[in-house]
């Protein structure tokens, strides 16, 4: 079984590579968690997903909005 560090290492590459297949994507930890990743493994596991999306957003790769009281991730700052 993977230690936590590289699961998080590999649930960013999974969501770095969603976003550069569909780079006009947005969701929260749970939609992330529950919809992009469900196939995978890490299935539901959503404290993994968070740590691998706030290592994404201190990297510069996504941007975390507030939108109606949900933070969503998105790739481009623009949205």
């Amino acid at each position: 079984m993977p230690s936590q560090p590289i699961k998080v290492e590999s649930i960013a590459k999974d969501i770095t590579e969603y976003f550069r297949i569909n780079p006009n994507a947005g969701d929260t930890v749970e939609g992330i968690a529950n919809w992009w990743i469900a196939n995978q493994s890490f299935k539901n596991s959503t404290l993994l997903v968070q740590k691998a999306l706030e290592h994404l957003v201190q990297q510069g790769v996504l941007h975390k909005k507030v939108f109606d009281g949900r933070e969503i991730y998105v790739r481009d700052a623009i949205h």
